[in-house]
C-alpha cells in the first residue's frame, strides 16, 4: 500500500486488512517505519502536550496492534494452506513476517517428516549433488524433502531432479 507514514494511512491499511479475505500487500519495512513513526509521536506528545496529540497517539497504538493481530491470524492460515497446497510465497509480507512465514513452512515441514518419513527410494530417483543450501520443500509427489545442505548428495524423483537442476540448484548425477 502507501509509503506515506500517518495515522490516516495507517487506518486506511488497518480497514483494507479486516475486509479483506488474504493478506493486503505490506512494504518490507512497514513494522520498523510505523514503530518509528509511533515513537518520534510519542516523543513530541511528551514535549509538547496536547490532548490531540495523544489520542492520535493513543488510537495509532490501537491501529497498529489490531492490524498486527489481523495479519497475525492471516499469516498463520496462509502457511498451512501454502503448505499443503506446495505453494510456497512470501510476496506482499513485511520483513518481519517473512521470516514468520518462513519459520512457520519449516516447522510444518519439520512436523510432516516427523509424523511421515519419506518414502523409500524408487527405481525414478537418481543421484543428485546439491549446489547450494536448500530449505524443506513440498516436491511434484507431494511429499516433502529437505532441508539439505550444499554439496549433500541425495535422490530425488527423476522429474524433480530435472527441474531442480534447471533452477541451477543441484546437478543431476548419472
Amino acid at each position: 500500500m502507501a509509503s506515506e507514514t500517518s495515522f490516516d494511512a495507517l487506518r486506511q491499511i488497518q480497514m483494507a486488512e479486516r475486509h479483506a479475505p488474504a493478506l493486503v500487500k505490506l512494504e518490507d519495512d512497514f513494522y520498523p517505519r510505523y514503530l518509528a513513526w509511533l515513537a518520534e509521536l510519542e516523543s513530541h506528545v511528551k514535549r509538547q502536550f496536547s490532548l490531540e496529540g495523544a489520542q492520535t497517539l493513543e488510537n495509532s497504538r490501537r491501529a497498529l496492534s489490531d492490524l498486527f493481530e489481523l495479519r497475525k491470524q492471516k499469516l498463520f492460515f496462509k502457511a498451512l494452506k501454502d503448505f499443503r497446497k506446495g505453494a510456497v510465497s512470501s510476496t506482499g509480507l513485511s520483513g518481519q513476517e517473512k521470516e514468520l512465514y518462513t519459520g512457520l513452512i519449516t516447522l510444518l515441514s519439520q512436523y510432516q517428516l516427523a509424523l511421515n518419513p519419506s518414502p523409500p527410494a524408487s527405481e525414478n530417483d537418481v543421484p543428485v549433488e546439491l549446489l547450494s543450501d536448500v530449505p524443506a520443500f513440498v516436491g511434484f509427489d507431494a511429499q516433502t524433502y529437505g532441508p539439505f545442505k550444499a554439496g549433500q548428495t541425495i535422490r530425488l524423483p527423476k522429474k524433480q531432479a530435472d527441474f531442480l537442476a534447471r533452477k541451477g540448484i543441484l546437478k543431476v548425477m548419472e
